[in-house]
């Protein structure tokens, strides 16, 4: 979950309290956020295990297509009728991955 931007605060704080904004205003909004993330521990993410991107799916955009060239050179290669159905399988797999990524990032 990402904590709230500072312009944020002080819109929400303003909209709640008027002028002049209270200390406690931003005390509350901070004590909201941090109960957020203690009832929902699924929420906090440590953003370093993205080793440098934005988002789960920005990381994961940046491997498809490695991954499809991947899988594509294997369901070529393969010669069992199993092995050439799994590789079918994960390529579909794949490109609705690729969907739902794309999705969520707006493209």
């Amino acid at each position: 979950m990402n904590k709230l931007s500072s312009l944020a605060r002080m819109g929400i704080a303003h909209k709640c309290f008027g002028n002049p904004i209270p200390q406690q205003a931003y005390d509350l909004i901070e004590a909201v956020e941090e109960a957020i993330l203690d009832f929902n521990p699924q929420l906090k993410v440590n953003k370093e295990i993205y080793k440098g991107h934005k988002s789960l799916e920005d990381m994961i955009k940046s491997h498809i297509s490695v991954w499809r060239d991947a899988l594509e050179k294997l369901h070529e290669e393969s010669t069992e009728p199993d092995d050439i159905s799994y590789y079918a399988h994960e390529l579909r797999a794949l490109a609705e991955v690729e969907a739902a990524v794309t999705a969520k990032l707006g493209e």
